[in-house]
Order: structure tokens, then C-alpha cells, then sequence
């Protein structure tokens, strides 16, 4: 029951997320390239992505459901800080926000709290955090840790496949493709049932590398840096 709890929240948190209109084709071919956390491509996307602490960018999204003629499609602003977590604001169609950190997710609606999961209460929904965590972050290792990967280079943009190896995710996701060049781009998430949701990143600023205070309040961060 547990499993199935967690695997919905999943489902629920990509669905919050949810227009890419233009979002690029992943080669066909992706799932066929796997690499080692060693491989030198891969070393360095980690590193670029791990130069810039603190992301800030407007997204859009889209959802393809299967089961209906027309994606979902939504957009609002996006925040990243390496060492505190990561805010997304939908400002369209509907307002919604939710904060991903080490403590857990909390989404809102209006203004009204409509999702609240701590980490110490469901110890199981660290996972989840960790794998958003470090998806923006760049983070190999703990990639890894989680996922089997598989890497194509081409004309300085690269593609990273991400294939779940725990139960989990099984249950709910096939795969996961990262699209950047200098920084991420994009993150189409392609689901078990065949649903997909793409996450385009645009204007993104990666200065200053801290964090202002409006910012910290965003990310429940109190306290210093």
C-alpha cells in the first residue's frame, strides 16, 4: 500500500507539473548508449551543471495523456538552489506552487496548502526528493545510485537517458531524458502507461549565485547560506 501511495504521488507531482510547444526530438537511439558514472562526458555535464548553484528561469510544459485528444499545458517560474531546493510556480492556467527540499514537498493552491509530506513522517518519499535534487544538480553519483545511464553527444548539445532501477519508479516511470548544453534545457519524463510530461527551461539566469531573501522565503530557508 505504501508502494502504491508513493507511486501516485509521483504521478501527482507530474501532473502539478504540468507546455512545450518546439520541445526537441531525443535520438531515437538514446536507450542504446549506456555509460559508466567514469565517462568523461559524463564528468562533465556533472560539472557544469554543478558550477551554478542557484537556477532561475521561466518553464512550460506539457502533459500528453493518453487518454485525451489535447496535452495539459501549463508555464510559470522555476528555482533551483543546490543546497536548499527547488520551487515551482504554475501561473497558468492555475496558481500552484510546490517546494521540493530535504524536508519533503508541499504544494499549494491559491494560496491553501493542498499537499504536505514530510520526509520524517514517510521516510520512502526521500527518494523521490533525492532523484529531483539531483537531476537539476547534476549530481552523477547519486544518478547512479538510482538509474541506469546511457549518453549522446552531438553538435555540443548532449542527451542523458535515465532508465530507474528501484521498484518504485518502475512502477510509474520507464524513463527519463535530459536535454542541455551549458545548462539543462529540458526533462521529458515518459511514464509506464505511456504518458509524457516535457519541462522546457527558458531565460535562465544563473546570476547572482545566491540566493536574495524573497528567494529563501520561496524555499522555507532560514538561517545563513
Amino acid at each position: 500500500m505504501k508502494t502504491f501511495r508513493f507511486a501516485m504521488v509521483w504521478v501527482g507531482l507530474m501532473s502539478a507539473l504540468t507546455g512545450v510547444p518546439l520541445a526537441a526530438q531525443a535520438p531515437a537511439d538514446l536507450l542504446q548508449h549506456p555509460v559508466a558514472v567514469e565517462h568523461p562526458g559524463l564528468t562533465k555535464i556533472s560539472q557544469q551543471l554543478q558550477e551554478t548553484p542557484v537556477v532561475r528561469a521561466r518553464f512550460e510544459q506539457e502533459k500528453k495523456i493518453k487518454a485525451l485528444r489535447r496535452p495539459l499545458r501549463s508555464s510559470g517560474r522555476f528555482l533551483f538552489a543546490r543546497d536548499h531546493g527547488l520551487y515551482w510556480h504554475t501561473l497558468q492556467p492555475f496558481d500552484t506552487q510546490l517546494v521540493i527540499n530535504e524536508a519533503g514537498m508541499v504544494q499549494k493552491e491559491n494560496g491553501a496548502v493542498t499537499l504536505d509530506i514530510s520526509v520524517e513522517d514517510r521516510p520512502i518519499i526521500h527518494s523521490f526528493t533525492k532523484v529531483f535534487m539531483a537531476l537539476f544538480a547534476g549530481d552523477k553519483e547519486q544518478l547512479a545510485k538510482t538509474f541506469d545511464l546511457f549518453l549522446v553527444e552531438e553538435e555540443g548539445e548532449w542527451w542523458l537517458g535515465l532508465k530507474p532501477k528501484r521498484r518504485i519508479l518502475k512502477k510509474v516511470m520507464d524513463h527519463i531524458r535530459l536535454k542541455g548544453d551549458l545548462h539543462l534545457e529540458e526533462i521529458h519524463f515518459i511514464e509506464k502507461s505511456g504518458d509524457q510530461t516535457i519541462m522546457k527551461l527558458t531565460g535562465v539566469s544563473v546570476d547572482p549565485p545566491q540566493l536574495s531573501d524573497d528567494e529563501r522565503d520561496l524555499l522555507h530557508v532560514s538561517g545563513g547560506e
